[in-house]
């Protein structure tokens, strides 16, 4: 279009007063090849019937060429009228279809002018636009007056915008049916373009200020009528005319619209708003072209890229935040209001129907990314940037305070959660299925820091923060650092800023699901209690705030429960994450074994020993998001995981080379977390059709690395032991708890069992070497956690007897209500503390029993006997002796509490010791639990639950320890009291092997300090570090033992020698006495028979 100031004056009669451009419009030149037809009368042309007069003309031209000009005219007018709507002719048309229906009449233009021809359409399109009431100027071109409404909606509108884009809409149709006069639409097209420039760059001169809402407005419509490919081809053309002009600020003459847009979308913002797709659809506009990227870039960057939560106030981040999440902890929920007032099959028809729409929409703002990406260079440039800097403004998320309680400062949990699910589909190329692709992937990319623009083009790392995470391993100091290999590709930088997102968003989310979960559970129990307490004081009659109070909190508690639930079970995204789930444990199973990048290796037994160095570069988050993913999945049970086959092999892989190797990861907590995942794989009946019990079998038995995992599984249980977590006592019964699962199910196949045993023989092998052997240390740490949890359980059950029997005996009605709450709660947790004490005590037992029965000698050896007959002997005798009636609480099954069970493999372990004559003595000796009463007391218990076929190999059992303690009684007394310094420190027993420990100069049983290094390698006088190979044998202390037993048994020999040598004059002569009564009845006798 021409300069504004070569614009074509208005007539008077068009009223300019508003606006400011009015002197500037001067009649129009086109710059366009056009005939001039300056000379030809109007009247001689206005019809092509009329005669062709000569004359002065007729001398210069044919009437023939007149013709042919006036036809060429008439054509001229023709289009004009049918692309722009307008006319300067208020008579009738002789051929009706040569012209629209209904046209605009221009009164001013038509003054002066009797056809529209390219000298005048300047003009003519000018007062078109300006015309403010141009529905009464609408006329019938055809003469008929017959209605048209639709005809005359498009000649009259109103909106300069929608206006042109009818025009050039109609220029287009008209390209398509008169290809002969491509030249002449293709200069209406031009000039249509050329004022929506004007329009937009320059809206004073149009005399209005709402263009770019009247673009937004068309998106709507087109969107809406399924032509907004229309619109698109429009706004290309008027940004290729702006980009080919140079002049305008592409940023100044399209921002507005993106600002609109937003302003738009977040007075809607709902996932379920259909007009969510109409606003993508003007933010995708932007993809277009480099030019309008840059616009859209400049839009969603924030003016401070350090603050996470303004990452969402732009379109694109309103657009990624549109969620069924929660917007605050207190205000409306859009969806799951009131939930206890809806039915499950209700809350899950509303679950099925939010997941449609949230996953289209992620799909398109992957579309709308991947577009950006490959724009141009520089685009792609900035849109990496711009995921780096707000994945590191959001770093904050990760920690569990900052979530809690500064949820302000950063963006919500629908934008993290969503911005992962766009950043997994980009994944697929390499995740869908395992190829080599994946060794694209390199390394060392979190090993580069990045900190400016520079710097981030060079290397091809746009992710900051990221060589701060702790990474698998951390290398010695005197080791050489793997070299980085800058500069990186996409495939790398969207991998780890994948992994970088999910542990921003999926991980933080998820830990709150868990947590909530627990709270509700505990809401639900306090409601329970303030419930019975109002019905045993009120009779339930009186309203209470605090319960009414409570069942609020647990209503909106169930609402944000049910919004998360919803948002991670999304079936689309779930699938992307266990398809990445699969990739890096390849990935990682990979560099587990080897260095090489060229081609993926999957490891195979045996593994080579040589150390993989490039695991001190990847980042311990990627296997955390493996663990989050799997143990969710299973958690809810989902067909991505179950109906997975033969891929959890690779899982199955992973687990295997990392759980039980610090040198392939250092973090304890990390490879504890595992042995968690590893259950997740075991068969169930939960699993239904989906997974059957074979092929989870078949992944424990058939993967390469079987022979491993026994193995892995047993070094995790010991590594938890000492983590230099304050923590650490608490949390490794939470850690092992499913590795007793796990350890119960794979003892049933003979892979597992044999490598177990396997591991048994080299512990006897080397059960006296400086580091004491692996399954020694396993052994002991067993019997640790048995008598730690149920000595526990036991004190916690009389706890919870008491208190229930206080509490049933009305002895806390006569308490206040705050007392009684706090009571109640207090009860509550004793319960839990009980049931989940009981559970692991029953499980360790169990796994005892399951192993005495193949595995004897380890369990008898010097250092472990004594203990586990004391623990035995212990146990049985609070289960069936005197205090058993200590542990009867109201309700078994409330605290997991099986007596019964606990009884029967508690024999079943002697019985399998039993033929032990060391453990024999052992069990005799035990001056604290053993009388001859223990075994006929379990005997009436095992009798009265019906384990008669336990009872004839325990009665012979007991028979034999009653013999040995008999044997063991008269060693007793034969030594007497035994000397001070005899005596171990610790146990309070004769040394049989005294040792000096350097570290406090004090002397113990070697036995008795060994037992306790399993556990602690420190003195246990001072807490010094200390170790089997730094005792010193007290063999002067041990030849004074030996020589004291010696002496005593020599005494005690002499001793008996007398008193055998007594004991035969005594027979002597109670035999002579016999004989001496036996001649003199016998003389009686022939007396008698004499006298007779």
């Amino acid at each position: 279009m021409s300069d504004p100031s070569e614009l074509p004056a208005p007539n008077t009669n068009v009223d300019l007063s508003d606006n400011p451009f009015a002197a500037l419009l001067q009649p129009a030149t086109p710059q366009l090849d056009s005939i001039t037809e300056k000379n030809l009368p109007g009247n001689e042309i206005k019809d092509s019937a009329v005669s062709m007069e000569t004359g002065s003309q007729g001398d210069q031209k044919s009437q023939s060429e007149i013709k042919s000009l006036a036809d060429e005219k008439l054509q001229i007018n023709n289009i004009i009228q049918r692309i722009f709507l307008i006319t300067v002719d208020k008579e009738p048309v002789a051929i009706a279809n040569e012209v629209p229906s209904h046209c605009v009449y221009l009164p001013d233009l038509a003054q002066e002018n009797f056809w529209l021809d390219w000298d005048n359409l300047d003009q003519g399109l000018f007062e078109r636009l300006l015309m403010q009431n141009a529905s009464q100027h609408v006329i019938d071109t055809t003469g008929t007056n017959l209605r048209n409404n639709r005809a005359e909606s498009e000649a009259k509108e109103s909106s300069v915008v929608h206006y042109l884009l009818a025009c050039y809409n109609r220029a287009r149709k008209q390209l398509k049916l008169q290809d002969s006069k491509k030249g002449m639409i293709e200069r209406c097209r031009m000039l249509i373009v050329s004022y929506t420039v004007t329009a937009l760059t320059t809206p004073e001169v149009m005399a209005m200020d709402a263009i770019h809402s009247q673009i937004v407005d068309l998106f709507t419509e087109k969107y809406s009528s399924g032509d907004l490919d229309v619109l698109l081809v429009y706004l290309d053309a008027v940004c290729k005319s702006l980009e080919e002009d140079g002049e305008y600020d592409m940023e100044q003459t399209f921002m507005p619209l993106l600002e609109i847009t937003y302003d738009r979308l977040v007075g809607h913002k709902s996932i379920m708003n259909s007009s969510n797709h109409i606003f993508y659809e003007v933010v995708k506009f932007f993809t277009s072209r480099p030019s309008l990227a840059k616009v859209l870039l400049k839009h969603v960057t924030p003016k401070d890229i350090n603050q996470g939560r303004e990452y969402e106030k732009n379109c694109l981040g309103c657009l990624l935040s549109l969620s069924c999440l929660v917007r605050s902890e207190r205000g409306p929920a859009e969806f799951f209001d009131k939930p206890a007032r809806s039915s499950q099959q209700e809350h899950n028809v509303t679950e099925a129907a939010l997941w449609p729409p949230i996953s289209l929409m992620n799909e398109k703002l992957c579309q709308l990314l991947l577009a950006l990406l490959k724009s141009a260079p520089d685009i792609k440039h900035g849109v990496l940037e711009w995921l780096g800097n707000c994945l590191q403004a959001n770093s904050g998320r990760a920690k569990i305070w900052n979530i809690m309680n500064n949820r302000q400062l950063f963006a919500s949990d629908g934008f993290m959660l969503n911005l992962g699910s766009v950043l997994l589909q980009l994944c697929k190329p390499f995740t869908v299925s395992v190829t080599d692709k994946l060794m694209k992937i390199d390394p060392t990319y979190c090993k580069v820091n990045v900190n400016t623009a520079d710097e981030m083009v060079n290397t091809g790392v746009h992710t900051k923060g990221l060589s701060k995470e702790t990474c698998l391993v951390q290398l010695e100091e005197n080791e050489e650092p793997v070299a980085t290999r800058p500069p990186y590709n996409f495939t790398t930088e969207i991998f780890y800023m994948t992994h970088w997102c999910l542990r921003l968003g999926f991980h933080c989310i998820y830990s709150q699901f868990t947590r909530l979960t627990r709270d509700l559970n505990r809401i639900q129990r306090t409601f329970e209690d303030a419930r019975r307490m109002n019905q045993d004081r009120f009779g339930g009659g009186a309203a209470d705030d605090v319960i009414q109070r409570l069942k609020d909190e647990m209503d909106r508690g169930m609402t944000v429960f049910l919004c998360m639930k919803a948002a991670l079970l999304e079936p689309q995204q779930l699938q992307m994450n266990f398809d990445l789930v699969k990739a890096t444990s390849v990935y990682l199973c990979h560099y587990a074994v080897t260095d090489d990048s060229e081609t993926v290796i999957k490891p195979t037994f045996p593994l080579p020993d040589s150390k993989c160095k490039t695991l001190s570069c990847l980042p311990e988050l990627l296997a955390e998001n493996i663990l989050d993913i799997v143990l969710f999945l299973y958690r809810f049970n989902h067909p991505v995981f179950q109906s997975a086959g033969p891929t959890l092999h690779h899982l199955m892989s992973f687990i295997t080379l990392y759980m039980g190797s610090p040198q392939r990861m250092t973090n304890p907590h990390l490879r504890a977390r595992m042995a968690e995942t590893l259950e997740t794989l075991m068969p169930s009946e939960r699993a239904g059709l989906l997974c059957s019990m074979s092929s989870r079998d078949d992944l424990y038995k058939q993967t390469p690395l079987a022979k491993l995992l026994s193995t892995a599984l047993i070094h995790v249980f010991v590594s938890i032991e000492c983590t230099g977590d304050p923590h650490q006592f608490e949390q490794k019964f939470n850690y092992r708890r499913p590795m007793y699962k796990v350890l119960d199910y794979i003892w049933n196949m003979d892979v597992h069992k044999e490598s177990i045993k396997e591991l048994c023989v080299e512990a006897e092998k080397d059960i006296d070497a400086v580091n004491p052997p692996l399954f020694l240390r396993f052994i002991n740490l067993l019997l640790n956690d048995s008598i730690f949890l149920l000595d526990e359980a036991f004190q916690l059950l009389t706890q919870v007897k008491d208190m229930q029997k206080a509490r049933d005996n009305d002895e806390w009605k006569e308490l206040s209500t705050r007392e009684r709450s706090e009571r109640e709660s207090m009860l509550n947790g004793y319960i839990q503390l009980t049931r989940f004490h009981n559970i692991m005590s029953n499980d360790t037992i169990h796994t005892l029993k399951f192993l005495t029965k193949e595995i004897q000698s380890i369990f008898i050896c010097p250092s472990m006997v004594d203990r586990v007959a004391a623990m035995l002997n212990y146990f049985l005798l609070h289960l069936v002796g005197p205090k058993m009636g200590s542990l009867k609480v109201k309700d078994f099954s409330e605290l997991d509490f099986k007596p019964q069970q606990l009884v029967a493999d508690i024999c079943q372990i002697y019985i399998n010791l039993g033929s032990s004559e060391i453990f024999r003595l052992a069990v005799s000796g035990d001056g604290r639990s053993y009388s001859d009463k223990l075994f006929p007391s379990a005997i009436r218990v095992l009798n009265k639950i019906g384990r008669q076929e336990l009872i004839e190999e325990v009665e012979k059992f007991a028979k034999i320890v009653k013999d040995c303690a008999i044997q063991q009684e008269h060693e007793e007394e034969i030594l007497g009291e035994i000397p001070e310094e005899f005596l171990d420190p610790i146990m309070s027993t004769l040394m049989s092997d005294p040792v000096l420990l350097p570290t406090s100069n004090h002397t113990v049983d070697r036995t008795t300090i060994a037992r306790h290094l399993l556990s602690d390698p420190s003195d246990p006088f001072n807490r010094k570090t200390l170790s089997m190979e730094q005792v010193i044998p007290n063999n002067e202390l041990k030849k004074k033992i030996e020589d004291w037993k010696q002496k005593h048994r020599q005494s005690s020999n002499s001793t008996q020698e007398g008193a055998a040598a007594m004991d035969d004059v005594v027979q002597w002569a109670e035999d002579s006495s016999l004989m001496d009564q036996g001649a003199t009845s016998q003389s009686s006798t022939d007396d008698s028979m004499s006298l007779g």
